[in-house]
């Protein structure tokens, strides 16, 4: 399915097709960031009589969806890539269950304000200033996941050295052995031949 003109909307298959993922794996970022897609992404009834509606995505959607693809490549768990995103959607406020509100086509202005409104509707001239910090404590957030992530790998590094160290012995005591063989071999050999 391609863009639906009337709406300007994909379904599920095209913008799996545009980010390059199957679509179960499409369906996975969408549950799972539902935070920062549009209302039509989330497959929000239209009418509070329907339970559900199928998934329809934006532009807007589909750019998000794969900054997360992009971000999950270069190894960021979920919660970091969600950090990722709170801080360069403006940090907005997390809901219940600890992801970044609603935001692009479905959500309403009020529901996430920017910064800048905040900072106006409270009066609040640090409201940079705490931006800045909660930008700064998402990036030392991210930066320790990625450095367990590479302690991580570090460690399984070693193992794999000292496992390819003890293969490497073990090869070596087999070498040894089929040059013993190959000598009595050629030893039977010749004393059979003379």
């Amino acid at each position: 399915m391609t863009r639906d003109s009337g709406t300007g909307l994909y379904g599920p298959a095209e913008a799996a097709r545009r980010l390059g993922v199957p679509p179960s794996t499409l369906r996975v970022y969408a549950k799972v960031f539902e935070g920062v897609l549009s209302a039509n992404a989330r497959g929000a009834p239209e009418s509070p009589g329907r339970a559900f509606r199928h998934r329809r995505y934006s532009l807007e959607d589909v750019e998000t969806l794969g900054r997360i693809k992009a971000l999950l490549a270069a190894g960021l768990t979920y919660d970091g890539v969600r950090a990722q995103l709170a801080g360069a959607l403006g940090a907005p406020a997390k809901g219940a269950d600890d992801r970044p509100a609603p935001t692009g086509a479905g959500a309403s202005s009020a529901s996430v304000p920017s910064v800048v409104d905040r900072s106006a509707a409270e009066g609040d001239a640090h409201a940079d200033g705490r931006h800045a910090a909660s930008s700064a404590e998402s990036m030392v957030t991210a930066l320790g996941e990625i450095r367990d992530q590479l302690d991580a790998i570090a460690r399984a590094l070693d193992l794999q050295s000292e496992s390819l160290g003890t293969l490497g012995s073990r090869l070596d005591r087999l070498e040894a052995r089929l040059d013993r063989w190959e000598r009595s071999i050629h030893l039977a050999t010749e004393e059979k031949g003379s």
